[in-house]
């Protein structure tokens, strides 16, 4: 199953994802950002809402790789 076919899915069925694919989180209606790292160093909520908020969250390694992901993407690269 390609990634279009899964963000269709997603979208289609209110489905809720664990992922790190940021053209899936990109397309999210709503994410709740957990760290600030992984195991005992996360759990906490850093960011919560469309994709915009963890974007302009500095303390979100998420909202970094998407605000880096989306301007490649706007440029074209």
């Amino acid at each position: 199953m390609s990634i279009d076919h899964l963000s269709g899915a997603i979208r289609v069925f209110g489905a809720r994802a664990i992922d790190h694919d940021l053209d899936l989180i990109g397309d999210a209606d709503h994410i709740i950002d957990m760290g600030p790292g992984g195991g005992p160093d996360g759990g906490r909520i850093i960011a919560t809402g469309t994709p915009r908020q963890p974007a302009a969250t500095r303390d979100s390694l998420t909202g970094r790789y998407l605000r880096r992901h989306q301007h490649l993407a706007e440029s074209g690269r």
